[in-house]
Formats: C-alpha cells, sequence, structure tokens
C-alpha cells in the first residue's frame, strides 16, 4: 500500500497518523470539536477511531496538521527514497499547541485575524464588469452556476466573483516561508490527487501564478522562485 495510517479518539479530539511511500512522509492531523449544547463522544478499534456529536445546537470542527517534510538541499541529493526524510519527525508538539491555541481563540477570532492578513493584499485590485448578484448567499456556489445563464448581469457577476476567487486561492496558498501553490493549491479533496498534486513546470505551476503580477499580489511569486 502507498499509504499507511492509524486513527485515535479521546474526548472531543481525533489523531490521523500515517506514513506515505515511497519517500516515507510522516503526516499527522489532529481534530478538534467544539460542540455547544449535546454531547461528544469518542470511540476507537484497531487502526480506526470516531467522534460522534449528539444532541449539539452548533459545531465547529478545528483542524491542525503537518508533516515531516524538509525543503533542505539533502532532501533532494539523496538517491535512496525511503532516506530522503530520515531523522525528521513529524513537529507533534506544535500541532498540538496549535490545535489548543485555535481552540482557544474561537472560530469568530480566527476568522477576523484571517480576513486581516489577507484583505490589504486582496484589495489592491478590482473588477466590475457591470454584474449583479441574486439575494442567495454566495457561499451556495452550485447555486450560482445554476442561475448564472438567466440574465447577463449573473454572468458577468459569476466571472467578477470567479476571478477575485483566483487571486484569494493564491494568496491564501502561497505565502512567504510557504512551499509555493502546486497543482492542487492546499486544497486536494481526493485520497489520490489528481496528477498526483505536483509541480508540473510545464504549465501547471504556472498557470496558478498567471494573476501574480497582473493583478497585483506580487509576493505570492516569492515561494515560486526560491522553490525553483
Amino acid at each position: 500500500a502507498s499509504r499507511t495510517g492509524t486513527a485515535t479518539a479521546q474526548g472531543a479530539e481525533l489523531v490521523l497518523k500515517g506514513v506515505t511511500k515511497p519517500f516515507e512522509l510522516s503526516h499527522e492531523i489532529r481534530i478538534g470539536v467544539d460542540a455547544k449544547g449535546g454531547t461528544v463522544t469518542s470511540s476507537a478499534s484497531g487502526s480506526g477511531a470516531t467522534l460522534q456529536v449528539t444532541g449539539s445546537d452548533e459545531v465547529v470542527v478545528y483542524v491542525t496538521l503537518g508533516t515531516s517534510y524538509q525543503l533542505k538541499p539533502n532532501v533532494f541529493l539523496q538517491n535512496n527514497d525511503a532516506n530522503k526524510l530520515a531523522g525528521y519527525p513529524v513537529p507533534t508538539e506544535r500541532i498540538q499547541a496549535d490545535l489548543a491555541s485555535a481552540i482557544a481563540k474561537g472560530f469568530t477570532a480566527l476568522l477576523e485575524r484571517h480576513v486581516a492578513d489577507y484583505s490589504p493584499i486582496f484589495e489592491r485590485a478590482v473588477i466590475n464588469l457591470g454584474g449583479k448578484a441574486e439575494s442567495y448567499p454566495l457561499y451556495l456556489t452550485n447555486q450560482l452556476l445554476r442561475e448564472s445563464n438567466k440574465t447577463s448581469e449573473q454572468t458577468r457577476f459569476l466571472e467578477e466573483l470567479y476571478f477575485q476567487y483566483g487571486r484569494y486561492l493564491l494568496i491564501a496558498s502561497s505565502r512567504k516561508g510557504t512551499l509555493p501553490a502546486n497543482l492542487q493549491g492546499t486544497w486536494n479533496m481526493t485520497r489520490s490527487a489528481p496528477w498526483t498534486g505536483g509541480y508540473w513546470a510545464n504549465i501547471n505551476i504556472q498557470m496558478n501564478y498567471w494573476p501574480a503580477f497582473s493583478t497585483n499580489i506580487e509576493e505570492t511569486f516569492e515561494p515560486y522562485w526560491k522553490f525553483f
């Protein structure tokens, strides 16, 4: 198997640990549940575990994670795949601290911090194609797509939204001190990412960075050129 892993649960926390071959890349994911009202119960059996929320009015799920990956010359120069990350453990203590800190801050404070972080960069470019939105919430993207062909104003609104959404994704996935955005950015929803979620320098990674200079978010390009 290319991946092996285990899950454990205690209280309102779920811990997923695993290793991915051929580079023996270790990862750890910690999930904390903050439920208002109701109960949270955990159970474990073998290599699997679950958290169950019952009768709650509101649930906030916090996720922190880390891997053993290191962007260092010896990782690239080591010919034996299994030894590339030898001596580099998963940063468990940092992952635990991040989860505890996130839960202590709470959803509202984390959202405010995120908005304060990306907004000064994001707001450097605006676009107006004459679009007009209906009254339903913008997070209902599937409804936006269904309704977009009813009027030209709705179609143009969706194009405006898509333009800014692409800029937001690049801002959120390529910042100083991080790896550059790969084929899926930081949002891969599948167990086996299409094209391995890699850096395909024949076009895919360049496509991620098309907005960097043309829409005034040039600092997102730094991880790209530092990586190469």
